[in-house]
């Protein structure tokens, strides 16, 4: 299943919003702000598009004041913007800054989150803690559908040396599979970093990553 294509199965019309995550070159604190940056837009072009496309049947209230709604969910994910400078991230850590993220996202409709935080917070460092923080969102965008919200369970444990991460992501009771492509690629992002990525055995809906935390 090819997990990078967003659509609103519900109305028929289909519509693709491909993620492009920013690869780091010459400057990666640079690179990582530009793909959060990126990705914010991303979703907020998402949910506008999504929104728009509500019918008057999915939401009757929708006729008599779409402005309305629309600037309202909108505003509230643009609000989301201004928290997650490269700063703040580094500050709060990849997992707390996600976390918040999450929570937007499902106030305004776009998915079902549980999360999950165990250990002392260990700070990684800028590098590591924006290029989790950007694999994160890379994995969540394809999640993201006012008309079918997946299921996520985010659960971060800190440990001495490592952390460890598990993301569950399920539609309708059923799994969102990586292709042997898009986990590839993945692995190679994590790689610089000191970091692993697999499914968890044979449970197909959880995604775990292992970091360093030297």
């Amino acid at each position: 299943m090819k997990n990078n294509v967003a659509y609103l199965p519900k109305t028929g019309l289909r519509i693709t919003e491909s993620y492009a995550p920013v690869e780091p070159v010459n400057s990666p604190l640079q690179a990582y702000s530009q793909e959060i940056i990126s990705n914010l837009r991303q979703v907020l072009s998402l949910a506008r598009l999504q929104l728009m496309s509500i019918s008057v049947k999915v939401n009757p209230s929708f006729k008599k004041n779409p402005g309305h709604l629309v600037g309202g969910v909108v505003t509230n994910l643009e609000e989301m913007e201004k928290r997650f400078s490269f700063e703040d991230i580094e500050k709060n850590g990849f997992a707390n800054s996600m976390i918040i993220k999450l929570k937007r996202l499902a106030e305004a409709g776009f998915c079902i989150m549980e999360y999950s935080v165990k250990g002392k917070f260990i700070r990684l460092g800028a590098i590591k803690e924006l290029a989790v923080f950007c694999i994160l969102q890379q994995l969540i965008y394809p999640c993201l559908n006012i008309f079918e919200p997946a299921a996520l369970l985010l659960s971060v444990h800190y440990e001495k040396s490592r952390i460890g991460i598990e993301l569950t992501r399920t539609r309708n009771q059923k799994p969102l599979i990586l292709d042997i492509e898009e986990l590839v690629k993945l692995k190679q992002r994590l790689k610089p970093i000191g970091g692993k990525i697999s499914y968890k055995g044979q449970c197909w809906n959880t995604l775990i990553m292992d970091i360093t935390s030297g």
